[in-house]
């Protein structure tokens, strides 16, 4: 859990929740019986027991007010409702790209941004404990409920993003077709485990795709992210890791090697986005230096 406070009149006292600790040369989690708590009329008091790195500032509307820092006036916190990209995570299985990025944000590799919703497919999927366990909340939406209708589908998952105010959409292990309405273009980042143009497109998914890259013979393969249209596995290229294929290689070793590479692409490329760093030029994306 990251950095809390709680103000029951923010104009005269503080309280700030430290559950990260110094050791003299980095950061770490504190252990329960480390944490420890500040008052102060003023938050600077408070800066001591948080890392410079956590500068984020989100506020519910309650007299209760969660922080992620410290490092902020008075006036600052009255005024700012969010400073935190609010991301959605599509999902369908069991979550491990989902677990990974809750991981990244926690360890404060991925800055900028919160998981601030997770949509399931299916009741079943592995990802609705993995988000409950972040404290992210969850929404199951089924296609089959809606008869065929991917129009009704679509529309019911984007009442839901609209919702929790979704800045960023992430379909990741996502298997099913979402049409993209005109608010959310540019807004929507898949990942695919293969080099787009190849190995893609309606039906390739999971191990149907490393099956198919290992039957044709190809010698490379990876990961894509780019920012998704109305079209299976398609839209303007962000990022793509490149992996070898072995003769060796069954559909598991391809995939276990193609997935340690989506683990740095996607956050990548979220970051690029948070950072505001991504335009696009007639179908291309452009990456702007920082």
């Amino acid at each position: 859990m990251k950095g809390k406070a709680a103000m029951v009149n923010y104009s005269f006292v503080g309280v700030i929740y430290a559950p990260l600790l110094h050791n003299g040369s980095k950061w770490r989690l504190a252990r329960n019986e480390e944490r420890r708590t500040d008052t102060s009329k003023r938050l600077e008091k408070a800066r001591s027991f948080t890392p410079p790195s956590k500068r984020r500032v989100r506020f519910s509307t309650s007299p209760f007010l969660s922080l992620n820092a410290a490092e902020c006036s008075m006036s600052e916190t009255q005024n700012a409702q969010s400073e935190l990209l609010r991301i959605a995570v599509l999902v369908s299985g069991s979550g491990r790209s989902l677990q990974n990025l809750c991981e990244k944000i926690h360890s404060d590799h991925l800055r900028g941004c919160e998981i601030s919703l997770v949509i399931a497919s299916k009741p079943s999927a592995g990802a609705i404990q993995r988000a409950e366990n972040f404290g992210v909340p969850t929404r199951v939406v089924r296609q089959k409920d809606f008869n065929g209708n991917i129009e009704a589908f679509s529309d019911t998952i984007s009442h839901v993003l609209d919702e929790f105010q979704v800045d960023l959409v992430i379909m990741a292990g996502w298997m099913h077709f979402y049409q993209i309405p005109t608010r959310y273009d540019g807004r929507v980042i898949n990942i695919h485990p293969s080099l787009i143009p190849s190995f893609c497109g309606k039906g390739y998914y999971g191990s149907r795709v490393h099956e198919a890259v290992i039957k044709f013979g190809a010698k490379v393969s990876g990961c894509t992210v780019h920012l998704a249209d109305n079209k299976y596995d398609h839209g303007p290229i962000i990022l793509q890791k490149p992996v070898p294929v072995f003769d060796t290689d069954d559909a598991d070793d391809l995939a276990r090697r193609v997935f340690e590479k989506e683990k740095e692409a996607l956050p990548e490329a979220i970051q690029l986005f948070v950072e505001g760093r991504l335009s696009v030029e007639n179908g291309i994306v452009r990456i702007s230096r920082r």
